[in-house]
């Protein structure tokens, strides 16, 4: 049934639960819940209003693996999620760039989420009715320079190329702006600064919120906060990893 409902069995069997169908009501002594986004179960609402510890899984943090790897959200959602005390063992992450003083284009980056996708129960921070070309607008009279936006690849406008790779943008980009996207981890790690609107994105306690370029300090510990969140599909001893993560967020509760 592909990757991620691999991901889903094996991390329920770390955890000493039991796999139900997805649209099956969840048994009622359910205590910790674990699905890939959360999307649609008919439980969800019980869930919330019983106090069950919803765990969301999703794609990983770090672009170079990010289809090797899977994120652990605990009730929330990517910076949303529930804040789990973490140990100073390192896990791997990027390398942070020094951050750059350069560059003449003004990058807005646009959410890769699709409205398409919306359920009952969750929260898509989508970004407002014109963001897009309102902040295009407002970061050339703030920074004084071109601005651009680019669109995520599976949200193109009709007749719009496809863009380069992200990564092929930073040289030329002084500073990134974005709503929600977690593209804003690629960017603070790659050093260029980041602009950061919504909550939901795991920058955003990292970043501005303002039109400026800022170069915050406290990269080293939000980088290691996040490894602690990002596990290896293919490796057995991360689904040990992430089932012990999960279970000191639940004591917690």
């Amino acid at each position: 049934m592909g990757a991620r409902y691999s991901v889903v069995e094996q991390l329920t069997k770390a955890l000493g639960g039991k796999l139900v169908p997805w649209d099956k009501p969840t048994p009622v002594d359910t205590d910790i819940f674990v699905a890939w986004r959360l999307k649609g179960t008919p439980s969800y609402d019980n869930m919330v209003a019983n106090g069950v510890c919803l765990v969301w899984l999703d794609l990983g943090y770090f672009d170079d693996t990010r289809f090797e790897c899977y994120t652990v959200s605990v009730n929330g959602v990517h910076g949303h999620a529930m804040k789990v005390p973490v140990d100073d063992t390192k896990r791997p992450h990027p390398i942070l760039q020094p951050w750059k003083h350069d560059g003449d284009k003004i990058q807005i980056v646009s959410t890769g989420f699709n409205k398409r996708l919306a359920r009952k129960g969750i929260i898509e921070s989508m970004y407002p009715t014109g963001w897009l070309e309102e902040t295009k607008v407002a970061a050339e009279e703030a920074f004084g320079m071109p601005a651009h936006i680019r669109y995520h690849p599976k949200e193109l406008p009709p007749n719009q190329p496809t863009p380069p790779p992200f990564e092929q943008t930073f040289k030329e980009t002084f500073c990134s702006v974005t709503y929600s996207s977690t593209t804003a981890i690629q960017t603070v790690c790659a050093g260029v600064p980041t602009v950061v609107q919504h909550p939901r994105s795991p920058a955003y306690n990292l970043c501005t919120q303002e039109l400026e370029a800022t170069r915050p300090k406290g990269r080293e510990a939000w980088i290691h906060e996040l490894s602690h969140r990002n596990f290896d599909m293919s490796d057995p001893r991360e689904y040990a990893a992430a089932a012990e993560y999960i279970m000191r967020a639940y004591e917690h509760i």
